[in-house]
C-alpha cells in the first residue's frame, strides 16, 4: 500500500489503481495518470467512513 513498486503496477495493466493519501505521494499518482491509468484517492481515515468511501468508489 504505502511505497508501490511502479513498475510492477504497469505489468498489470490495471483498469483503475486506487490510492490514499496516507499511503501514497503525489508524485506517484502523476506518474500513474501521465501512464494513462485511472486514479482513484481513497479518502477514508476512520472506521465508520469505509461504507461511504465504498459507495463513492
Amino acid at each position: 500500500m504505502s511505497n508501490p513498486f511502479f513498475e510492477a503496477i504497469l505489468m498489470l495493466k490495471p483498469d483503475i489503481v486506487i490510492i490514499t493519501e496516507d499511503g501514497n505521494e503525489k508524485a506517484f499518482e502523476e506518474k500513474l495518470r501521465n501512464k494513462k491509468i485511472k486514479t482513484y484517492l481513497f479518502r477514508a481515515r476512520q472506521l465508520k467512513d469505509l461504507p461511504q468511501e465504498i459507495k463513492r468508489l
